[in-house]
């Protein structure tokens, strides 16, 4: 994972999220340090469900996952952070940060 391509979704992706084929991206923004990349799906009550969740700290280069839900899937799937499950994290982290990062118009130079 490039850290430029995370420090630019993290401070450029629009605060209101993105809404795409029926799905709203979005980066929650917690404090300085905390986020969560959430792409939320129509939920059974007409709420967002989290389709998935990945929420994290990070700072000076340093991500530090916390949890991941996915409330989309059967069964659903909710994990937090752990020295045993990190390679999990990473992969979704992988997954997750391009499809952000499509949606967001090219920089400028």
């Amino acid at each position: 994972m490039n850290g430029l391509t995370l420090e630019r979704v993290l401070a450029d992706f629009p605060v209101g999220g993105i809404f795409k084929e029926e799905r709203l991206f979005q980066v929650k923004r917690y404090d300085n340090a905390c986020y969560t990349l959430v792409i939320a799906v129509p939920g059974p009550c007409g709420d967002q469900m989290p389709n998935p969740a990945l929420k994290f700290t990070y700072h000076n280069n340093q991500i530090a996952y916390i949890s991941y839900m996915d409330f989309g899937l059967s069964p659903v799937i909710s994990l937090q952070a752990e020295t045993g499950n990190l390679a999990f994290f990473r992969e979704k982290m992988a997954s997750l940060l391009p499809q952000f990062l499509a949606l967001m118009p090219e920089k400028e130079s």
